[in-house]
């Protein structure tokens, strides 16, 4: 049995961390640990997989999805309910989230074609503030909050010179916490939250803070609304974050797979490579 593990080189992000955790646990498992590593490995020198072998990206770029597909022509083993997924994508996790009334941030996904309309626009996700997502970035990055309807057209003026831009108008939901869950499976089987840096109102962005992020255990609702989350995007393997509300409610932010569990990992002390190897090994693919 092999683990193959599409990856990054080790300057990019947590990629090393990651392979790191990933090895120890192939070795404490007796599974072969494979590294395949963006513009150093050539897929096509890799023996033809068996359905005892394992396929897990955490590359999220298009090389790295490329190379996911080419290996799951095979009957190898994955996180997804539907090997399809890999090929036809998951597709959007807002929409997904609401066709599975799964509570969310309310968001709409356009500007309005005429500026005098800005200010209905605005009312349909509560007034203002509220925040404009430009979707691809990482750690906070293409958060934007927007205090009034002059700054909201002005960015919409910027972003719509991008056809390809995607992007969500979205609530501004007050929170002094953001929650990350990482479900495997069924179960959620590592939490923390944290806090927004000194001088930013994002979460998950980087940054020196009051409050270190910390392990954390949520209620049993709020980890069944995670695996939901989970299973509504197809995947067995995710991290959910949720913004905790100072109006005392949960608002799913995303589920993302693939996502960078090594914080996770070492900040609460608990296996998550593991957990997700034995939960591959124990199934049938």
């Amino acid at each position: 049995m092999r683990f193959l593990h599409i990856t990054k080189k080790d300057q990019f992000g947590s990629h090393k961390e990651q392979s790191e955790y990933f090895a120890n646990a192939c070795t404490a498992t007796g599974v072969e640990y494979v590294r395949i590593t963006e513009g150093e490995s050539d897929p096509l020198l890799i023996e033809r997989l068996t359905e005892e072998d394992i396929v897990y990206r955490s590359a999220a770029s298009a090389w790295g999805k490329r190379v996911e597909k080419l290996l799951l022509h095979s009957d190898a083993r994955h996180i997804y309910f539907n090997r399809n997924t890999v090929f036809t994508g998951k597709g959007g996790s807002y929409d997904l989230f609401v066709r599975d009334n799964i509570p969310v941030i309310p968001s709409i996904s356009f500007f309005p074609n005429k500026k005098r309309d800005t200010a209905r626009y605005i009312d349909t996700v509560g007034g203002l503030p509220l925040v404009v997502k430009v979707m691809g970035g990482m750690e906070g990055v293409g958060v934007i909050r927007v205090d009034s309807v002059e700054a909201l057209n002005s960015l919409g003026d910027y972003i719509k010179k991008d056809p390809f831009a995607e992007y969500r108008i979205m609530k501004y939901v007050p929170h002094k916490y953001y929650g990350r869950l990482v479900v495997v499976d069924e179960k959620v089987v590592a939490s923390m939250r944290d806090t927004a840096p000194l001088g930013d109102f994002r979460t998950n962005a980087r940054g020196p803070r009051d409050e270190k992020g910390h392990p954390f255990t949520f209620s049993p609702e709020i980890e069944e609304i995670a695996v939901r989350a989970a299973q509504s995007v197809g995947v067995r393997f995710a991290g959910v974050d949720v913004l905790l509300g100072d109006d005392g409610n949960v608002y799913v932010a995303e589920a993302n797979s693939p996502f960078n569990f090594a914080e996770t990992q070492r900040i609460t002390g608990i296996d998550v490579a593991g957990s997700l190897l034995r939960a591959l090994i124990e199934r049938v693919a």
